[in-house]
């Protein structure tokens, strides 16, 4: 079994992060050791998957190699006890106790497969400590917990943590019959799983749920009405999966125990499940088109592999064991490269000497990951087996109105746009089959770079119509984390960013203009800005094509640079095709390749370098190093298109009048569009006259009549077909 395989590796690397307490020296604990939760859980993630992989070692051949995994899971398991704020019998290495807030019962959730297994092996004391910590927790959610939902600003988005409270409750209602306030405990339990994956139309709801009406316990929706999750203040698809991995582990440990299904665990997963399916790459990895504010390829995709598990089982969905099997590969694939049995131990080596903490965490949670699989899969033969061909490129299509986000999946291409990405507005264009093209690090939109400057969202919107969409966004690029005294946070810049999904499978078009507000110094400035990452999972080498230029590109760089192109449109692994289409200086009209020697793809706003991932970064305007830059000006100002195919555009002109932008494209089955956008402020000026040759709005019925004139109000955007 491959995990199995994986997780022996890791072994290895396992001593290097073992630590011993210092207040008792025969505790042993992986990590840090300190009572903040993320060490919590890593502790308890490690403990897990030690006692998985003991419990699937032949008792006959590797007796020995199993006792010493348990002890080492119970010893870890221990350390989390005794730590406690409910037993207090040992420090953590901060001095203190842990337990008893929002997240303290988390690293308990994800383990409770693995707590099974080492039930028969607790002493007496482990069992009364293990009793009290479930105690003061269940008395925690029950009293302190607030049962709340609703977007980001609300500060009330809390689908995954409202999940893992509500199973906790449920479950240690069935492992502690004795345990007072059952009725009341149940009820909170409702409410939270209720509130968990919480959706506008639950507010009118008469679903009973162990007597609960699903309308009487709503507190605001999670999720909009498309399914699309505001956590941590963008469109993060990895939140949703985080949700959903809870859910599953529930699932299966009602399953191993016989226990029966609470209904409200059930509650909208399926419906959340027919969008999320989709937000996969075929080999397995995430399409986060809203990005990503942690390290890539981690911590959420690594809890996809229990949703994937429990997808297959609970749903029946034929495609979720072939997407199991490719992440499989892809977690292979790195660490094969770290050659220590880690997973991240190479290409997170800078993130390991920033932040011991954070390392650790991530590791843990990349085992604790695997430690499902090996567990289920040998426990429930009813899982379909891994399946080694790739899930199959089936088109779908997809958009946000809350998030101002469409998606179209064809089978070449994933093309998407988000207002409300992780780091800004952000679009993607890559292949359909090549998730290794993909970041969301403002990709496809222009790049302001200064004092921690952040985008702001400021406005945008989504229309979508068969086989495209357009979609806008407006956003403030304001400066962060100054040392003046009295500084404030200032908007520096407004960047308007407009896409449009031509319905050709293939192309999406950008309109692009950056425009300063104040006077500020800026240390870097990029047009178009395609990343393409370069590292361990694509081999570390692409090769860029332009005419008459052929670089093989392999990373990391061997120094900063930014070489000129000389071009106006360039090729990546003869897979990805861009194409500057014009703009208001020269350097908007020809492309150039900006390498450097340091992850750029960084982990977090504001955090400093290294990065998780190495990419390189294609674009028209390049500037780097520290410029002032006066009010009014224009660093960007410009169209480009992006496509998965070879020369599906014929022609170009791009043209500018006040704050309108347009291209007008002839692709390549001679059909002439015309995207034009409006780049005013929002309320600024009234709307703009578009005059244009005869044409239909894409999305407009067939017989639509033709018109030659289109208003534009400040922040459209029109994508015309000429007639």
């Amino acid at each position: 079994m491959p995990y199995l395989s994986l997780m022996r590796r890791w072994t290895r690397f396992l001593p290097t992060a073992e630590n011993i307490s210092p207040h008792d020296r025969s505790a042993r604990f992986y990590g840090t050791g300190e009572k903040a939760h993320w060490p919590v859980q890593s502790n308890l993630n490690v403990a897990g998957a030690c006692a998985v992989l003991a419990d699937c070692m032949d008792p006959e051949t590797e007796s020995a190699a199993a006792d010493a995994l348990r002890e080492t899971a119970l010893a870890y398991f221990r350390y989390a006890l005794r730590t406690h704020k409910a037993v207090q019998d040992l420090p953590t290495t901060d001095h203190g106790y842990w337990g008893c807030h929002w997240i303290s019962v988390l690293g308990l959730e994800r383990t409770a497969h693995a707590i099974r297994l080492l039930e028969p092996f607790l002493t007496d004391a482990d069992r009364q400590m293990y009793d009290a910590v479930r105690r003061a927790e269940v008395n925690s959610i029950l009293e302190d917990f607030e049962v709340s939902a609703g977007p980001h600003v609300t500060g009330h988005n809390h689908p995954e943590s409202n999940t893992w409270n509500g199973c906790f409750l449920y479950r240690t209602l069935a492992e502690m019959p004795g345990l007072p306030d059952r009725d009341r405990i149940l009820d909170k339990a409702n409410r939270l799983l209720l509130a968990g994956i919480s959706h506008p139309d639950d507010q009118h709801s008469n679903a009973i749920y162990q007597g609960l009406r699903e309308s009487d316990a709503y507190v605001g929706a999670n999720f909009s009405a498309a399914y699309g999750l505001d956590h941590h203040g963008y469109l993060n698809i990895g939140y949703a999966v985080i949700t959903l991995s809870h859910i599953a582990m529930h699932y299966f440990g009602c399953k191993e125990t016989d226990r029966p299904l609470p209904p409200a665990l059930f509650h909208n997963a399926r419906a959340l499940w027919d969008v999320q399916r989709h937000f996969f790459f075929p080999d397995g990895r995430l399409l986060r088109i809203g990005g990503d504010t942690r390290t890539r390829y981690t911590y959420c995709q690594c809890y996809a592999i229990p949703v994937l598990l429990f997808a297959a089982e609970a749903f029946g969905d034929t495609d979720a064991p072939a997407l199991e099997q490719g992440w499989l590969s892809l977690v292979k694939k790195e660490v094969d490269d770290t050659g220590d049995g880690s997973c991240y131990s190479k290409r997170l080596a800078g993130l390991r000497d920033l932040s011991l903490y954070y390392a650790r965490r991530l590791e843990s949670d990349h085992i604790l990951s695997l430690s499902y699989g090996a567990h289920w899969r040998r426990r429930f033969p009813s899982i379909p087996a891994l399946r080694p061909e790739p899930a199959p490129c089936a088109p779908w299509q997809w958009s946000d109105p809350d998030h101002a986000a469409g998606v179209i999946l064809s089978p070449g291409a994933v093309r998407s746009f988000t207002r409300d990405g992780a780091q800004g507005p952000v679009a993607l264009c890559v292949p359909r089959t090549g998730s290794d093209f993909a970041e969301w690090q403002g990709n496809l939109a222009p790049a302001l770079e200064g004092t921690l400057i952040r985008n702001n969202p400021q406005s945008g919107f989504v229309h979508a119509f068969p086989g495209g969409f357009v979609a806008t966004a407006c956003a403030h690029a304001v400066e962060q984390g100054h040392i003046g005294e009295g500084e404030e946070s200032y908007p520096v810049a407004e960047v308007h960013t407009a896409v449009a999904a031509l319905p050709d499978g293939a192309t999406l078009l950008c309109l692009q203009r950056a425009r300063m507000l104040k006077d500020a110094q800026l240390t870097s400035v990029y047009g178009l800005n395609l990343l393409i990452p370069n590292d361990v999972f694509n081999g570390r080498l692409r090769t860029l094509r332009a005419p008459g230029l052929t670089l093989r590109l392999e990373a990391p760089a061997p120094r900063n640079e930014t070489i000129p192109l000389h071009a106006d449109g360039a090729s990546i692994d003869d897979a990805l095709y861009v194409r500057a289409l014009g703009g208001a200086t020269e350097a908007d009209r020809t492309l150039a390749l900006r390498r450097e020697t340091e992850q750029n793809i960084l982990m977090h706003r504001g955090l400093p370098r290294p990065g998780s991932l190495y990419a390189e970064r294609i674009c028209t305007v390049h500037h780097t190093g520290t410029r002032l830059w006066r009010c009014g000006e224009t660093p960007v100002d410009g169209a480009c298109a992006a496509a998965t195919a070879p020369d599906t555009l014929r022609e170009a002109v791009w043209s500018a009048q006040g704050d309108v932008r347009t291209v007008h494209v002839t692709a390549a089955d001679g059909t002439q569009w015309l995207f034009a956008a409006n780049f005013a402020a929002a309320g600024a000026t009234p709307a703009a006259r578009l005059c244009h040759a005869p044409a239909t709005a894409a999305g407009a019925a067939a017989d639509a009549a033709p018109c030659e004139e289109t208003a534009l109000r400040p922040g459209d955007a029109v994508l015309l077909r000429l007639v």
